[in-house]
């Protein structure tokens, strides 16, 4: 007989809804990580061709302050004002010039470019750079960037260093330009992605929670399925096949509980038979045949209940009964003799019948009366 192992059991339920729990959660992170690598991506696009841009249109000034061959530095900030008043973008701008010993920048002008837009600038006219940032002496020789965004009241901004020179000395300009639209699109996108992180998650968490709860329902109602096949079959084993199985809506467990409910069809159909043919077994056809004897004597269907009776004694030789209705049956014929034989031969296989002797006794009166003389 092949053996096959029941793999499915409750744990084995479980596992599976911890794994698939598991491959979820993995790949929210993996979605997680992709929209953070795809911003920070976004971010570095964005900021490198903004500061192509910047430094575009920084040159662009350049170019225009040059080709107006400006010779007195008091003539720049009206020429800063006049050009780069064109383009929204630019906010600020500060006129450097380095001290001898190149330690300190003396601050020439400060212009205001954009009248919304405030900022604080260096109170005194000699600064001294940090060393880590150098963007005041590097501009002294190239357009250069500095790379932090600064915000103040929702305007973001870069610091753009361009040297300038007029009359053999050099000068450092130093552009503060608008990159507001670029990063509050950032910004945007990035509250965008923040909502569907969020929304990620809820629809994670739902999902986990649906995932539990169907397999608390599975695993429940496999358990209650199992139980009561483990006792129905209890039952079963001791003798109650009047049992049934109601079907679930699982296919597979419907289909258990079908074919066990036609297992106990089969028992009961196998009982059925087996009470047939016990019955068959036990059925005496000489009983019945006993009974139409009876009924034809109290019928007074004497030769007929004599027929019968006799034939019985033949089939039944020791059959108590037959002889003893026999003798009734004869007695009321009045055939005495016959009748006291029948009788004798009865109280011959039960020889304590009390009733029995009394007949015989009867009998033999009724005789003797018959056979005195008529005077």
């Amino acid at each position: 007989m092949e053996k096959r192992k029941i793999r499915v059991s409750t744990k084995y339920v479980i596992g599976i809804a911890i794994l698939y729990s598991l491959l979820i959660i993995i790949s929210s992170l993996l979605l997680h990580f992709a929209l953070k690598s795809n911003l920070n991506l976004l971010k570095e696009i964005v900021k490198k061709n903004n500061d192509k841009y910047i430094i575009e249109i920084v040159r662009m000034i350049n170019n225009r302050l040059k080709e107006d061959k400006i010779t007195k530095i008091d003539i720049l900030p009206f020429k800063l004002n006049r050009y780069c008043s064109k383009n929204e973008d630019f906010l600020y701008a500060i006129i450097f010039q380095q001290s001898e010993d190149e330690n300190y920048f003396q601050i020439i002008k400060k212009i205001s470019l954009n009248p919304s837009f405030k900022i604080k600038t260096p109170r005194k006219k000699n600064i001294q750079e940090e060393k880590e940032m150098n963007y005041l002496k590097k501009g002294k020789f190239r357009e250069i960037i500095d790379p932090n965004i600064y915000s103040s009241n929702g305007i973001y901004w870069q610091n753009v260093y361009t040297p300038f020179k007029i009359g053999g000395k050099t000068y450092i300009i130093e552009f503060t330009i608008s990159t507001s639209d670029v990063f509050s699109t950032l910004n945007k996108y990035y509250k965008v992605s923040q909502k569907t992180k969020k929304y990620i998650l809820i629809i994670l968490i739902i999902t986990i929670i649906i995932v539990f709860i169907l397999t608390f329902l599975f695993t429940h109602n496999f358990t209650l399925f199992l139980k009561n096949l483990s006792r129905y079959m209890n039952k079963a084993s001791s003798g109650n096949i009047d049992l049934n199985l109601n079907p679930i809506n699982d296919e597979d467990f419907s289909e258990l509980a079908l074919s066990f409910n036609s297992l106990l069809d089969k028992l009961r159909e196998s009982k059925e038979k087996d009470k047939i043919i016990q019955e068959l077994e036990n059925y005496d056809p000489l009983s019945e045949f006993f009974k139409n004897g009876v009924n034809f004597l109290k019928e007074n269907r004497i030769d007929e209940a004599i027929s019968f009776f006799h034939s019985l004694s033949i089939l039944k030789p020791d059959g108590f009964a037959n002889y003893f209705n026999l003798g009734v049956a004869f007695a009321k014929k009045k055939d005495y003799e016959n009748s006291l034989e029948m009788f004798n031969k009865a109280l011959e296989i039960y020889p304590d019948h009390e009733l029995t002797e009394n007949y015989i006794l009867k009998v033999q009166k009724l005789q003797k009366q018959n056979e005195k003389p008529v005077q």
